[in-house]
């Protein structure tokens, strides 16, 4: 679970509360909003990462370790792909974006 996945939760886990940090640092109304939504969808994606981690570090009952490094290595990137395939049927669960933030927008 610690590489890639657990790498990849702490990234994205340390990058919600960032962005909810910034959220409430900035005066802006406007600046607020967009990156509490950015939050949410860092938090969202954090959340399926450690459901990711979880269910496939269960394996490691039924597999040898070979199997087991075979399966969780590109588990978490495959979680990524079948994200970005199926956007549109995930709703709001699944939003890829490119987070910007307008100039000066904390302060």
């Amino acid at each position: 679970m610690s590489l890639p996945g657990g790498a990849l939760w702490c990234l994205l886990a340390g990058a919600a509360l960032g962005m909810r940090a910034g959220a409430l640092l900035t005066g802006s109304a406007n600046s607020r909003r967009t990156m509490t939504g950015d939050a949410k969808s860092f938090a969202r994606a954090s959340t399926a990462m450690l459901g990711c981690c979880l269910c496939v570090s269960q394996l490691g009952w039924f597999l040898p370790t070979w199997a087991m490094v075979a399966v969780g290595v590109p588990a978490p990137f495959v979680l990524f792909v079948v994200a970005a395939r199926f956007e549109g049927r995930l709703g709001r669960w699944v939003q890829l974006r490119q987070i910007e933030l307008p100039r000066r927008a904390l302060y």
